[in-house]
């Protein structure tokens, strides 16, 4: 799969600005089903990271642009996404009464 993203990023010059949508899903139990969604920019390059995530191997290919870092390369707590992804998991742990 990379070797495909590697290559249509070599045609249009090596890189290409992307914007990545996410959804999460949230279940307590089977009724109590909540999903969210968000979208970052970054940037594709042709060159991958030598560090390919289990389950996220377009991660390798994927600069944030303040930081410069690949997303493989990102400790989590640090990645552009973050804040977002721990806004999700507050909002639906109050919306289940275990936290205030």
């Amino acid at each position: 799969m990379l070797d495909y993203y590697i290559n249509e990023l070599r045609q249009v010059g090596g890189t290409s600005p992307a914007i990545w949508d996410i959804a999460l899903a949230f279940t307590a139990t089977d009724e109590q089903i909540y999903v969210r969604s968000y979208a970052f920019q970054a940037l594709l390059v042709s060159k991958a990271s030598q560090k390919i995530l289990p389950g996220a191997p377009l991660s390798s290919l994927m600069i944030d642009e303040q930081t410069g870092k690949y997303l493989s390369e990102t400790d989590h707590r640090e990645r552009m996404d973050a804040p977002w992804v721990k806004a999700i998991m507050r909002e639906n742990l109050e919306r289940l009464g275990a936290i205030k």
